[in-house]
This record gives C-alpha cells, structure tokens and sequence, in this order.
C-alpha cells in the first residue's frame, strides 16, 4: 500500500486558501482559437503568420490552451467554428482571434458580418452570406454549445480587400457594430463600417500587437483592455457585454492526458470539457469535531486512508455536460444556463448509468486510458477533497460570514427576495436568491476545487449509516434498504448544512431542485 504523506503540503495550501477570499476570482480553464487566412485568389494578406506567432506566446504564457489554424476553406472554416465551442471547458474563458478578409452585408435592412474564407467564388452579396462564416453564427455556437463564461472575439478582418467582386451590391468592406450579451466582448481592428489599408509588410499586424502587448488586462477588466487596445489602434470598434474581467489565470497546470496526478489540484479536462482537479493518496480525520448535538450527532470523527489518488469533478456536472452525455435535461425554468448543475437526481443509480456511457464516450475519444474509469465518489473521498487539507468547518475555516464568497446557500441575498425563507443566514450574501448559481461562481479551494459547500447537494457512493465508518478506502453500500446519501448542503441549506462534515438522507423520490451530483476519475483496483 502507498500513502502520500501530504501533510507539509497541506500545510503550505492552507495559508493560500486563508487568504482566497480577499483574492480576486480565478479563472476557470482557457481556450483560445486562432485563425488565420491570408492566401485568398490572386492575393496574399502580409504577415498572418507573424500575428498569429506572436498571440500564440502571449497567450500560452496567461495559462491559454492554444488551437491555430491558417488558410481554412469554407468547409475547414464551418467545421472549426463548430467544434471549437464544444471544446471550451466548463466555466471557462473562450478567446477567438481571426485575422483574413472580412466585409458587412445588408439583406432586408438587417446588416451580416462575415469572414472570408480562401479558396471561394464569391460574385454578390448573395455568394457572400452562404460562404462565409457569419459572427452571428459564432457568436451563437458559443452561447449554445461552449462551457463558456467569459468569450472573447477579437476579429482582425477590416481590411481594404483587392479582391475583386464582379456584383458588389451591398457588400463593404470592414465589420459592423452590433450588441453583445452579459461576459461577451466583440472587438473590430476598426471602427464600425471602416476599413483599413492593408499591411505592407510580413509583420504582426497593428491589432495583434496591441492584443500581445495588454493581453493581461482582460483579467481584471475586458472593458479596460478593450480601450486600451483600442486606443493603440486609434480607431477599432469594441463592446464589452460587461465591465468584468476573466479572473485571474489558475496557479494550477494542467494534464495534457490521464495519469496520476504530480500535486494537489493539477487540472484535467476531458473531451467533452468536464473539468477535474487531483487529489492525492493520504490520511485525514472526517467528520465533525463538534459532534456533541443533535445535528452533528451523526458526524463522529474517524480517521481514513485513502491508498489511492482520484481526479474530483471541480465542479458539480453542469446541465450542458449532462446533456452531451445523455441527450436529456430538466425542464427549464427553475434555471436557464446551462453552466448550472443538473438537478433532479433521485438515486445513485442515476449516477452510475451517466458514469458508465461517460467512460464510453471517453474511450472512443482516446482520454480514458485502460485502468480508469468514471464514478461516483466515496463518502471518504467526497469530504477529502472538500477540505483540501483543512480541517476546519468549511474548506476556508470556521467563520461562516465568508461562505457568501465560497458558495450558493440561504442567505441574505435569498431571505432579501423571498422572506419566507426566515431561516437564511443574514450574516452574509452570495449574490443569487432563488436559484442554481452557475458553476465556478465562487472562490475555489486550496486544490482548485469549487461549489462543494452549497448551489445543489451532492449525491455519493455510500449508503448513509451511522456510526460513519472510518479506516482504509472505506464504502458503505447495503443489500436491502440502503438510503442514499447526499453532501455539502443547496442553494437553500443554512451554512451547518453545508460544513465539509455534513451528511444527509435522500429519502424522497420526487426530482428536487436542491439535489444533483458530482463525479470522479479513479483506477478500477
């Protein structure tokens, strides 16, 4: 048996989880698509490449996943516009960066902003609109598809195109301005309608390089950057759905393939963009050290070892990931993103069947090696990660006045709109009333972990028993009568109810709005 000690560790991710509540919000994993087209008929756009270079660095050096594509057809172009979006991790932050030949069409009064692809005929504004790709296409597919909560699209396509349209009709050169939604940002290297000459020399363009130069401004701001860039560039159009920035690139690296993890909290991203955070083999003390009432009873503290590492979800499984997997959803209205968690769940059994077609899907994309499989997590397993080191009543300390900042529960923010809820917590506000916070709204532990203390409660593995049992790897499932188990407290629960220690029966089967769940990634002993 091999246990990691990981005591010292602990100790050094306390002190950074003691301060994170002061810190400003992390960012969630990135993504970034860069295009570029500059072999178009009988003329080459200079310095594409050299752009596209010099983004590449500047990006992967603010914690950015890079994809890059150069000289895209109509189908290549179409295909990529697809695929990305559902590549974009949950909670995640999608950047989009096309430099090539770009132009505004007016049909019917209503104005389309298209990028050109090489390669294609294009004789009226007609052949226009069916070739190319439209912004507002794109834009949808990463409302739609993507885990997205922060996009930005920055199109370098205002170019005085020399490529020659027999019917120019109502075709111009240049993009038009629009409105963008709440965590989008839309920039133009020029003003709404304008055009600009195109570059003499294979060097970064003038957009690329003010974007290189203040890429790291997005993270506290994307209104701010966006100035700044545009200011650089003297006349670019942008518009920021909101003043917020991306947050703060994770301290965290991330896996490139499943294997067992180097530290505590290293990311992983699977093929669908379901996140997972690591968690190493070690030792710990679960349950409550105030276990002498009648709500924490039940909490008796035990000593586990856990011999084995496991990749936790970072977040609890999202309606869009759920849907990927089963092609089902709840009934909208209680909640309308679909970063939020999926609720409804009844039993584990609902856990197990998602997990089992997860870890098909997974293989046939080549991201679940031989050996690991997808699962519902332990009991044991559950609380170890939520703590992430700590042993104190949530994953940040005792004082529930900072859960607001952590987490999703009945608080001031939902007494404030519905006061039949007379028994929130007024002390403190997490900033949603009657509703699933998305994902990843709230500070992370000290192992990148997020949302285990409230928004949905969390369905485990073990059958809820008391006393609570302790030891190596432990598991509780019964033959007969076996109830099931929930952690970590909802949207509604007061914050006893979402302590690291605490556990609760499902007994109802009705489908409830506070209950959904959470998975892991471990090797099948």
């Amino acid at each position: 048996m091999r246990v990691l000690n990981v005591l010292l560790i602990w100790m050094a991710l306390i002190l950074v989880a003691s301060d994170a509540a002061t810190a400003q919000q992390v960012s969630g994993h990135r993504k970034a698509l860069l295009i570029g087209n500059a072999k178009y008929d009988g003329f080459t756009l200079p310095g594409v490449g050299k752009s596209l270079d010099a983004l590449e660095v500047a990006l992967q050096q603010q914690g950015f996943e890079v994809i890059r594509h150069e000289n895209l057809d109509e189908k290549k172009l179409k295909e990529v516009a697809e695929s990305f979006p559902q590549s974009v991790p949950t909670n995640g932050v999608a950047l989009i960066y096309y430099q090539g030949l770009g132009a505004n069409v007016t049909r019917l009064g209503k104005r389309y902003n298209l990028l050109r692809p090489i390669g294609v005929s294009i004789k009226n504004e007609g052949d226009y609109r069916s070739r190319a790709l439209s912004l507002d296409k794109l834009l949808e597919l990463l409302r739609e598809k993507s885990g997205a909560t922060r996009s930005l699209v920055l199109l370098d396509a205002c170019w005085q195109s020399p490529v020659k349209i027999d019917r120019p009709d109502n075709i111009q050169a240049g993009l038009s301005e629009f409105e963008t939604q709440a965590g989008e940002v839309v920039m133009f290297a020029a003003g709404s309608g304008k055009s600009i000459p195109a570059p003499a020399k294979d060097v970064p363009s003038p957009m690329a390089q003010a974007i290189t130069k203040h890429l790291a401004k997005f993270n506290a701001s994307s209104a701010d950057a966006c100035t700044t860039i545009a200011n650089d560039l003297n006349q670019a159009w942008f518009a920021a759905g909101d003043k917020a920035g991306i947050g703060a690139p994770s301290r965290f690296p991330v896996a490139n393939k499943l294997r067992d993890g180097k530290a505590p909290g290293e990311g992983f991203v699977n093929s669908i963009g379901m996140t997972f955070r690591w968690c190493p083999p070690g030792k710990f003390t679960m349950g409550s050290r105030e276990s002498d009432n009648s709500a924490t009873r039940d909490r008796q503290p035990v000593d586990v070892v856990l011999t084995q590492g496991f990749w936790m979800g970072e977040h609890e499984v999202t309606q869009r990931e759920h849907y990927a997997v089963t092609r089902k959803n709840p009934p909208r209205g209680f909640t309308e993103s679909t970063n939020t968690p999926y609720w409804g769940v009844t039993e584990s059994k609902h856990i197990t069947d998602f997990c089992k077609k997860l870890t098909e899907i997974e293989r046939k994309a080549g991201r679940l090696p031989d050996g690991w499989m997808y699962v519902a997590p332990t009991e044991a397993e559950w609380e170890y990660a939520c703590r992430a080191g700590a042993s104190t009543r949530f994953c940040f300390g005792d004082d529930a006045a900072l859960l607001g900042k952590y987490g999703n529960f009945a608080d001031r923010t939902l007494w404030s709109s519905n006061p039949d809820y007379n028994w929130a917590d007024r002390k403190s506000a997490d900033g949603v009333a009657e509703a699933l916070a998305p994902v990843g709204s709230y500070l992370p532990n000290a192992w990148g972990i997020r949302d285990m203390h409230g928004n949905v409660a969390e369905i485990v593995a073990d059958h809820l028993v008391t006393p609570r049992k302790g030891g190596t790897d432990p598991l509780v499932r019964l033959e007969k009568n076996g109830v099931t188990q929930t952690r970590g407290g909802a949207w509604c629960s007061v914050p006893l109810y979402c302590e690291s220690s605490f556990r609760n029966a499902l007994t109802s089967r009705d489908k409830l709005n506070f209950v959904g769940f959470r998975i892991a990634i471990k090797k099948v002993k």
